[in-house]
């Protein structure tokens, strides 16, 4: 079924005060059954779960199951989420099409139940978001897939319902009642596993369950949502320097007048060590279109993954500050910035590296994970975004940005190659959205950057910035000591070996043009 001709308006704003908003769980063993989930959604927005027996008292309902409190106060806010995710203990609902009620098609023991089925790995249903402004912006209209959560049962369905989400064409999660308070969610979001993040949840292939139940937290809570502010957005290219007007399949003229027509911004990540030249007619480039192309700081002497391999925070301290003083001495003879932002080689970074950043002065990193020297618990992709220490528990990777090392501010990144529908998923939970690639990812023209960049800003009033301007946007440590800028008693003579392979390697990357 699909919407309501006339949709209604948007619900109720958010509240104002400064207390959690209280939630009601029914039945009340569904506190104790995903109290991994839920201690985690309170660590993260102003919200407590707790007993639904006080209507008075409580903002909000999360009813799980077949059936819903009979009692409940008309036009309380409710998420009712009538069965499972797949492959944990979901009912009979997407295969029953006998005329039982909604109660019995949830739990008829009868048949095939879907607590015997597991997800497909090959099989990803989309689903598709209503474009109503019910929905966070960036995720309206929005295409994502998930092969967890399947569509409502036919009977749980009534004409009038604003239909928020439909999975393979068939609602999954619906709204109704006086404001579209009440809703209906196919599938409430599974306990957490032991180590388990909650943004391994909210990932390509596994996100409606725990999108809704988020969507709904935010509408009661006090607190900002994290998308309500304009996302903040860049493409990184790793490697290029500034020798020549060109680099591999990267010609800096066509580069900066096609970021100029599209409104995107590129950062170019430039090994410190290869700043010893500049082209002049490149350095001009950089100083007329600063609103287009940035530098950073792509490691110190790029020998491979070395971050990765600094094993003291006195290591760390010193390839920080010598990165520092080589583009403090690149500024000083161009006057093209070079922002103090690292971009680990191989994304690659220990936590000795990052403290060692941090004390040398550095004002962000921009990695794709974010706690790079965590390994994550399982192979699967997602695991990747959530994998951090204990003491953040299931919020590793949730937020708009990490703070690591002590307070060095830490942009995540994701590469070209990446789910488009991360970047919704990214831009929800107020993230930087940072696409990265090398040169080759311009062979075949620019093309590649107008399609991400329209795929961006379709995510609402996005800001287009250096990765500088992103860490000051969420607060960035105290300006750098001149002495590390200038390099003083630091020294920034190449050893013969490491500039040798800097030399090598570009010369391999021109020579694949052709």
């Amino acid at each position: 079924m699909g919407a309501a001709t006339e949709l209604a308006s948007a619900p109720p704003a958010p509240r104002t005060d400064t207390r959690r908003a209280r939630i009601g769980i029914f039945p009340a063993r569904e506190r104790s059954a995903r109290g991994r989930l839920l201690a985690a959604l309170e660590e993260a927005y102003p919200v407590s779960f707790e007993g639904h027996d006080r209507w008075a008292e409580l903002d909000g309902l999360l009813a799980i199951g077949p059936d819903a409190p009979t009692d409940a106060p008309a036009g309380m806010p409710c998420l009712h989420a009538v069965g499972e995710e797949l492959g944990n203990t979901l009912s009979k609902q997407l295969s029953d099409t006998s005329g039982n009620t909604l109660s019995e098609q949830l739990s008829n023991s009868s048949g095939n139940a879907l607590s015997e089925q597991r997800p497909s790995g090959d099989v990803h249903a989309e689903v598709t978001l209503t474009a109503h402004p019910a929905l966070a912006s960036p995720l309206r209209g929005a295409h994502l897939t998930d092969r967890y959560c399947g569509p409502l049962p036919a009977r749980a369905l009534a004409p009038g319902q604003l239909t928020l989400a439909s999975v393979g064409g068939a609602p999954a999660w619906v709204a109704e009642g006086p404001n579209h308070a009440h809703e209906l969610l196919a599938a409430a979001p599974a306990e957490l596993a032991e180590g388990e993040s909650l943004r391994e949840r909210l990932a390509p292939g596994r996100c409606l369950a725990l999108l809704a139940l988020v969507r709904f937290l935010q509408s009661l809570s006090a607190a900002q949502p994290s998308w309500a502010l304009p996302p903040h957005a860049a493409f990184v290219l790793d490697d290029p320097n500034l020798h020549w007007p060109t680099y591999g399949h990267l010609r800096y003229e066509q580069l900066a007048l096609h970021a100029r027509e599209h409104g995107y911004h590129v950062a170019i990540a430039m090994a410190p060590l290869d700043g010893w030249f500049a082209h002049r007619g490149v350095v001009r480039l950089f100083r007329e279109h600063a609103g287009q192309l940035s530098l950073c700081i792509h490691g110190n002497d790029h020998l491979g993954p070395e971050l990765g391999r600094i094993g003291s925070d006195m290591q760390g301290l010193a390839l920080a500050r010598q990165a520092l003083a080589r583009a403090g001495a690149f500024q000083r003879r161009t006057g093209v910035p070079f922002e103090r932002v690292m971009v680990p080689p191989h994304e690659q970074l220990s936590e000795p590296a990052a403290r060692g950043l941090r004390a040398g002065g550095f004002a962000a990193v921009c990695v794709s994970r974010p706690y790079p020297w965590i390994a994550p618990r399982s192979p699967l992709p997602a695991a990747a975004l959530g994998a951090g220490p204990p003491e953040r528990g299931a919020l590793a990777g949730w937020g708009a940005r990490e703070l690591v090392a002590g307070g060095l501010p830490l942009l995540l990144r994701t590469g070209f190659d990446a789910p488009r529908e991360d970047l919704v998923l990214r831009a929800f939970l107020g993230q930087p959205l940072i696409l990265y690639g090398h040169h080759d990812l311009l062979a075949d023209g620019l093309d590649v950057l107008a399609e991400a960049t329209a795929a961006i800003d379709a995510l609402g009033a996005v800001r287009w910035c250096s990765l500088a301007a992103i860490a000051r946007a969420g607060g960035a440590p105290s300006p750098v000591p001149a002495a590390v800028l200038h390099g003083d008693r630091v020294s920034r003579r190449p050893r013969p070996r490491a500039l040798l392979r800097r030399l090598a390697s570009e010369a391999r990357d021109r020579a694949r043009v052709g």
